[in-house]
């Protein structure tokens, strides 16, 4: 054998223990991920079948405690139970008002709440009872992008001199007061009232403009407050006292009186 057969022979060699030692890396990591995948889907099948894992660290039940597989079958319900909601999202609305029923074309945003219940509070003894007292009719509040015409600042302040007179004088309610509707919208297209709001236009917010607002729409606030908290829903007193909600007497004798 000549000399440089040798180095061939020894070259060879060298290639076939770097080979060797590849398959065997190869093989190692092949191992060690089909064990962590092995433990893995042990653990879901024992969160999604209530099955036994055995020798699964953390599972089973330990000292009268769940393991983790227990918290992972506990997730698992809460996240199915969530994804099953359909969650309404800020953008799903629409808006209308009296002589501006494509007042939605122009609104930015809208906040609007329900009338509030106002309480005293009674101290008898050491406790303190709150006594409700009346209800706070509500705010709605639209925040617009109006028009180079300024339409919805005009349909605004034409609606808003109808309450007070050039010469001081008030006008009656029914002159007024105006109906704004809140819609909600579904993910499929359908459209369904969440609020109807008897108010009055009380205020067009601050008008600011400046030359650098290239690019952005003119926009401002209008504030409109409800003409009376009453709500249909609400029922008489001497109707809610002399009848419950089976439709039987109410005793009143156990009624602390303010």
């Amino acid at each position: 054998m000549g000399l440089f057969d040798g180095l061939s022979s020894r070259s060879s060699f060298k290639n076939s223990m770097k080979n060797m030692l590849s398959n065997a890396k190869d093989t190692a990591i092949n191992g060690f991920m089909q064990g962590a995948n092995d433990v893995v889907r042990d653990a879901l099948n024992y969160a999604l079948n209530g099955g036994n894992l055995g020798g699964f660290a953390g599972g089973g039940i330990v000292n009268g405690k769940v393991g983790h597989s227990g918290e992972i079958a506990y997730a698992k319900s809460m996240l199915e139970m969530a994804m099953r909601i359909q969650f309404a999202q800020g953008w799903q609305w629409v808006v209308e008002a009296d002589g501006m029923k494509d007042l939605f074309m122009f609104a930015k945003d809208v906040s609007y709440s329900e009338g509030t219940i106002e309480t005293d509070a009674k101290i008898i003894g050491a406790i303190q009872f709150n006594k409700p007292t009346h209800i706070t009719p509500g705010t709605v509040t639209i925040t617009v992008r109006d028009d180079q015409t300024g339409r919805i600042a005009k349909w605004f302040d034409s609606r808003k001199s109808r309450v007070i007179n050039k010469d001081g004088t008030i006008n009656l309610a029914p002159y007024y007061v105006m109906n704004v509707r809140v819609y909600r919208v579904g993910f499929d297209g359908s459209k369904s009232l969440d609020g109807e709001y008897a108010v009055i236009p009380t205020e067009r917010g601050a008008t600011a403009r400046a030359y650098d607002q290239v690019g952005e729409f003119f926009s401002y606030p209008l504030t409109f407050v409800c003409h009376t908290s009453s709500d249909t829903s609400l029922t008489g007193m001497a109707s809610a006292m002399a009848m419950g909600t089976a439709g039987r007497a109410v005793d009143t004798s156990n009624v602390i009186k303010f």
